[in-house]
């Protein structure tokens, strides 16, 4: 039990001198190992249920995204721990943020969706530096102004978008 305590703190732990870039950055690898993780367990329990009939059947799309978000998860993992906190940060919040537009216009700016987006604006500010959770919520906002303006009836998202800074204000 000792054995995993160790690799598991090794894991997560950052050689840096500045103790506020080590504590972002061994926060970002607690996020990372932890998706990992739920992917791996993802991988194996989502098809299981599928197959004894306790979910839809997995899409194909399932097969080619798990090993790319796999990739993408263990990439920014290693940019983090060998080279810089910031530039891994920036890219999970960017990929994060990025993913849920990834669904159609509709869902994307519906009531869910708006909640989902405080998830990178608080986590910017924990993982790269107070301020940084205003130009999420800039980012964000952009995007969903972008997609309303390409789907004529979801309508104006001037509501959502001050609530996303009022919880970039929260945040900071």
């Amino acid at each position: 039990m000792k054995r995993w305590i160790v690799f598991i703190a090794g894991l997560l732990d950052i050689p840096a001198t500045d103790p506020d870039d080590a504590r972002r950055r061994r926060l970002l690898n607690i996020l990372l190992v932890a998706l990992i993780v739920l992917m791996l367990i993802g991988a194996v329990a989502i098809p299981l249920a599928a197959a004894v009939g306790l979910a839809p059947p997995v899409p194909a799309m399932f097969y080619l995204g798990l090993p790319v978000m796999l990739a993408c998860t263990s990439l920014i993992y290693a940019v983090n721990r060998f080279w810089s906190g910031q530039v891994a940060a920036g890219v999970f919040l960017t990929l994060l943020t990025g993913s849920m537009f990834a669904t159609p216009p509709e869902q994307a700016l519906s009531g869910h969706n708006i909640l989902a987006f405080s998830i990178p604006i608080v986590m910017a500010s924990f993982l790269l530096f107070p301020a940084a959770s205003y130009l999420v919520a800039a980012l964000i906002s952009l995007g969903m102004a972008f997609v309303g303006s390409r789907e004529p009836s979801i309508g104006g998202q001037v509501g959502p978008m001050l609530t996303l800074f009022l919880i970039a204000l929260i945040s900071w």
